[in-house]
């Protein structure tokens, strides 16, 4: 079968019982209309290039998991990504533009990666030394991989101003580097060209029209080195952030048939807590701690307009008294509440008068409010009752990033970049086709308790079917493993949560707003399968499903909850509900995926009421799902997901492609 469907899937309707705790409602699949495709290796996992001591919020969550350093010997490694085969990995990432390859003639040392004060990023540039690329592609091969690699776009070119680089892209590395992997018969699937260089660019930006150039000089490149190869290798670029008119000029200056794929990145959670508010620290003079407001976009930027917030410092060094003497003559005068992280203890401290005179504060953490506070006796009870709050904030905690994915409006926002993606192409470059290069809902590193739980679920699985639904071809979750929110633990390699929704994913088209449905055809064999989630924390959803190509699978328990709807009067008029081949169906298999003991926070996922655990022998769990009869209703309980697979499902979209 040459693509996975997503079929055209209808919420007929969704009635409230009595109780308001469970709705009915049912779900058209028309297995004729086909919607959207997928390619046939939509799922993706990214291996970056981070150092082990790369930090966000005093955290380091990446270990040892990059493109130089992971060790492939661990057994566990290789049969995760052959439980998932073919998988696509790409390498890559914010780091990649800053990696030379030790090949050809190259004269500059061959270091690694390593931090330095006003490099990009925090590092230096680093090198790739051929024997690693040597195990790196004998472990793909062995496991089946399919592989994508970024380039160094920034290699020649020369910074101009802040984050602006300028001048040609200088390719004779690369021609060496691919020269060098063609010799050795490595078969890269696609070359990508820079990392998140596009538009206003993250780190680095450069020029669409000088970017489109280095790009054709890239493609002449492949041409010549795989002028007698078999396999040629697709060309993707930008992978960077979308912006509309920087997408659409680079299609037209790179001309067509140069870009295979058009790739871009999502991280549509934002960032990992309150870094807006800090952003903007540096304009305020009143700064106060709005308690009812904190994990409220809208309202903070209210605050920041009326010029009171709260200021908060993520990272503190050994110069305590400059900083503090900083942040009181920015404020002149005002109030602030004043919270940072030394080391791995934390302390509080309130500053109510521009006056008053900071002492040097210890290292030591205090037991109590008061101790090391110089303020108004009358106003330590603010501090108080406010510490909570603060702590919170401190300890690295988004409640926020967590409402964010259970929010069905939050969710569906990516679908305009989606749209306006599919316009760029159809408009400039129709050759082309859309891969999401890189997606880790919440960027610098994830949110740590957060994307690594069974949480994330509910965001990476609807942000598969979004995409999907607009004929996304390619999906790179960020990452394999490293940072938060890796499908494997950094450490241990054992997968999270995420990880087994890969082994199941599916393509899909958005229904409802609180129960997300999606439909596909399945994959190496007959039927359709459905995703179901269900984002509401109080409600059960009962559902039948129906389809016009066939008679109603479940006719009789449909008609019995809705034998009132005259909805679905006229739709029984629009559509033939003949007994064919769905009537011929007797079971469905159903795959039930919960948080251990209801615990949304939890890192082990539940399948049909069994935990997801690694065997006494280190190795993957079987996925089993339950049987049940096609015309019994469908149960989808409060913050869980399921996949119900109709293995007879009548769909000649299905069939007719898998005559491809």
């Amino acid at each position: 079968m040459r693509f996975h469907l997503a079929l055209f899937l209808l919420l007929a309707s969704v009635q409230a019982n009595l109780s308001q705790d469970i709705e009915h409602g049912s779900l058209l699949v028309d297995g004729a209309q086909t919607k959207a495709e997928t390619g046939d290796n939509f799922i993706c996992a990214t291996i970056d290039w981070w150092p082990h001591d790369k930090c966000d919020y005093n955290h380091c969550p990446w270990g040892y998991s990059s493109v130089v350093n992971l060790d492939l010997s661990r057994p566990f490694l290789a049969k995760a990504i052959q439980e998932l085969k073919p998988l696509r990995i790409r390498l890559g990432g914010s780091l990649q533009d800053q990696v030379i390859y030790d090949v050809g003639s190259l004269k500059s040392p061959c270091h690694p990666l390593q931090k330095i004060e006003g490099g990009l990023f925090g590092f230096s540039k680093g090198c790739l030394h051929m024997k690693r690329w040597d195990e790196l592609n004998q472990f793909f091969n062995e496991t089946g991989a399919i592989v994508t690699f970024g380039l160094n776009a920034l290699h020649g070119k020369h910074q101009i101003s802040h984050n602006v680089w300028e001048g040609a892209w200088d390719p004779t590395n690369a021609y060496d580097f691919i020269k060098y992997t063609v010799s050795k018969g490595y078969k890269i699937d696609s070359w990508e060209l820079g990392n998140e260089l596009s538009g206003k660019g993250i780190g680095a930006s450069v020029g669409v029209a000088q970017y489109g150039k280095d790009l054709i000089k890239l493609k002449q490149i492949l041409g010549t080195l795989y002028e007698n190869s078999n396999f040629k290798p697709s060309l993707v670029a930008p992978g960077g952030f979308y912006e509309r008119q920087w997408y659409d000029r680079l299609l037209q200056v790179s001309g067509s048939g140069i870009i295979n794929v058009l790739t871009h990145h999502l991280y549509n959670l934002g960032p990992e807590p309150l870094v807006q508010i800090i952003n903007v620290q540096k304009r305020l003079r009143i700064i106060v701690l709005a308690e009812d407001h904190i994990n409220d976009a809208g309202k903070i930027e209210q605050l920041v307009s009326e010029k009171r917030i709260l200021l908060k410092e993520r990272r503190m060094n050994t110069k305590v008294k400059f900083f503090v003497a900083r942040i009181i003559n920015l404020l002149n005068r005002g109030k602030v509440v004043f919270g940072f992280k030394h080391s791995l203890q934390e302390i509080l401290m309130l500053t109510l008068q521009s006056k008053i005179l900071l002492k040097e504060m210890k290292r030591q953490a205090f037991p109590t409010h008061k101790r090391h506070v110089l303020a108004a006796p009358h106003l330590l009870d603010y501090l108080h009752s406010h510490r909570k709050i603060v702590m919170l904030i401190m300890n690295g905690s988004d409640e926020h990033l967590e409402r964010k994915i259970l929010d069905p409006e939050r969710l569906s926002r990516v679908k305009s970049i989606f749209g306006n993606l599919s316009e760029t192409i159809q408009t400039y470059g129709p050759w082309a086709s859309a891969w999401v290069g890189e997606a880790g809902g919440a960027y610098n590193s994830g949110g740590n308790h957060v994307s690594n739980t069974f949480l994330n679920t509910f965001w990476y699985l609807d942000q598969l079917g979004i995409a999907s639904s607009y004929n996304t071809k390619v999906y790179c979750r960020q990452t394999l493993i490293g940072g938060n929110y890796g499908l494997l633990n950094t450490t241990t390699l054992t997968p999270n949560p995420d990880y087994y929704r890969q082994v199941l994913a599916v393509s899909s088209d958005v229904s409802s707003p609180f129960l997300r449905a999606y439909a596909h055809c399945s994959k190496d064999r007959v039927g359709v399968t459905l995703l179901l989630i269900n984002l509401s924390n109080e409600t059960r959803f009962t559902l039948t499903i129906r389809n016009p190509v066939s008679a109603s699978i479940e006719n009789e328990v449909a008609t019995n909850i809705h034998k009132e709807n005259s909805f679905f009067d006229k739709l029984k008029k629009t559509f033939s509900w003949v007994g064919t081949k769905g009537s011929e169906v007797t079971f469905r298999e159903e795959y039930h995926l919960t948080p251990k003991d209801g615990y949304l926070k939890s890192q082990t996922m539940v399948l049909n009421g069994i935990p997801l655990e690694l065997t006494d022998q280190g190795d993957l769990p079987e996925l089993d799902p339950v049987s049940s009869n096609v015309r019994s209703p469908i149960y989808i309980t409060p913050l869980s997901i399921a996949f119900i697979v109709y293995p007879n499902f009548d769909a000649p979209a299905c069939a007719t492609q898998r005559k491809h």
